[in-house]
């Protein structure tokens, strides 16, 4: 399986190819926990920004969500 990676990566140099498989999968670690950070973040403070910045309709919906998570 890494031989149909290979060809993604660099080759030569300094840098061992484990460190640029290293890299690659720390990458796809990252996307992932940056994806759930960022979903989190807009439960927690997704309302308030519809409401403050959004149009009004915009401003509805915030104030509907903020009314279904405060329950």
């Amino acid at each position: 399986m890494i031989e149909v990676f290979a060809d993604w990566y660099p080759e030569g140099g300094y840098v061992p190819d484990e460190v640029w498989y290293l890299m690659g999968d720390l990458a796809i670690f990252a996307a992932v926990v940056a994806t759930i950070a960022g979903i989190r973040f807009l439960w927690q403070h997704g309302p308030r920004l519809l409401i403050k910045y959004g149009p009004i309709l915009f401003t509805t919906w915030g104030n509907r969500w903020m009314m279904r998570r405060n329950r």
